[in-house]
């Protein structure tokens, strides 16, 4: 087989994924979540992380706080899910 035809049977037998990631140089980025972590504790973790590197009250939290409002609101935990949208009014 001649190294084109090995060329072309590598292309054809590879990912697109892996292709991109070849050609355009692109870093392939895979966020984890614990299999035995709720939607919730995700979004609380992610929260007390930023808390701890941005501050209380830093505008960036917003977005992660909505997501726990959310989960709140989800799981039928409506009075929580006003809290933290009470919080995110007072840092807007």
């Amino acid at each position: 087989m001649t190294p084109i035809a090995n060329l072309n049977l590598a292309l054809a037998t590879t990912s697109p994924l892996i292709l991109s990631t070849l050609f355009l140089s692109l870093t392939p980025t895979v966020f984890f979540q614990d299999p035995t972590e709720t939607e919730l504790q995700t979004a609380q973790r992610k929260v007390a992380e930023l808390e701890a590197e941005l501050g209380e009250n830093h505008f960036d939290l917003i977005f992660y706080l909505d997501a726990v409002a959310k989960a709140h609101a989800k799981e039928s935990q409506y009075s929580e899910a006003v809290a933290i949208c009470q919080r995110m009014l007072s840092i807007y």
